[in-house]
């Protein structure tokens, strides 16, 4: 029978190793400053949805009961909002950040916040800004998921009246464009 005798250092290192290899193995929380939750409004209906629902679609494919009873209503396929969630636009994040800090950047943010904003409808522009930008760091790519995942609150909230006002006029821009030409 051999008989080992560990230093303190050894033993602290060997010990520390253990505990990482395990830790490894556990599934951190969140920070604690990003979103969860996705609320979507729609005059005085409400809907939530776990954004662990969406990342689950965007990785998998594969759409919760809950979710999928959401693009029911919708008439909206699982792929197809799995799509909106994972297509990845290539930006640079220096310049994402000095777009966004103009006079022109602030106003798309104000006008995007008008769909997208926190729960308390206070620093609306701050938070979006910060989630895209921090979406944008690293790879220089940006998803929808990416950008819900670093809403620096616990709930994300959608207007869907004021969405689907903004697409109105968007396609009743681009009708008027190809008139023109």
């Amino acid at each position: 029978m051999k008989i080992f005798l560990f230093s303190g250092r050894m033993l602290a290192v060997l010990t520390g190793t253990a505990f990482l290899s395990l830790a490894s193995l556990i599934p951190l929380p969140r920070p604690v400053l990003a979103a969860e939750e996705l609320i979507l409004t729609y005059g005085m209906f409400q809907a939530s949805i776990a954004l662990t629902d969406l990342e689950t679609l965007a990785q998998t494919g594969e759409a919760s009961n809950g979710l999928k009873f959401y693009l029911g209503l919708a008439n909206l396929e699982p792929s197809v909002l799995r799509t909106i969630l994972t297509t990845e636009f290539t930006v640079d994040h220096n310049l994402l950040d000095d777009v966004f800090n103009s006079e022109g950047g602030e106003y798309l943010l104000s006008e995007i916040t008008q769909v997208v904003h926190t729960p308390s409808q206070q620093a609306n522009i701050q938070a979006l800004r910060s989630a895209i930008v921090l979406a944008a760091e690293g790879d220089r790519q940006i998803t929808l998921l990416e950008v819900l995942q670093n809403y620096p609150t616990q709930q994300v909230f959608i207007s869907a009246t004021n969405l689907l006002q903004l697409a109105r006029e968007l396609r009743t821009e681009r009708v008027a464009e190809e008139a023109e030409e």
